[in-house]
């Protein structure tokens, strides 16, 4: 398969299952994954891997106030102006 291929077939996942990916799978997609490009080719990763689900849940609680931009439960209902 070649790349433009890869380009036209590939989908964006949005959806999820609970099962918990393999360790050898996980490696190999952060061994893939490091080749890459990042802005200004600085490279900066740092990857955790939580696999308790109740930490991953205070996780991404906490990280809700930090991209508002980003997080609809962080933004306040906004009505249009009628103006």
């Amino acid at each position: 398969m070649d790349l433009y291929e890869v380009m036209r077939t590939t989908f964006a996942c949005r959806e999820f299952t609970g099962d918990p990916v393999p360790d050898e799978v996980l490696h190999r997609i952060i061994d893939n994954a490091r080749f890459a490009p990042s802005g200004g080719n600085r490279q900066g990763w740092r990857i955790i891997q939580v696999q308790d689900p109740a930490k991953r849940e205070a996780l991404a609680d906490l990280s809700l106030p930090a991209r508002p931009d980003i997080c609809w439960k962080c933004r306040p209902a906004t009505v249009p102006s009628t103006r």
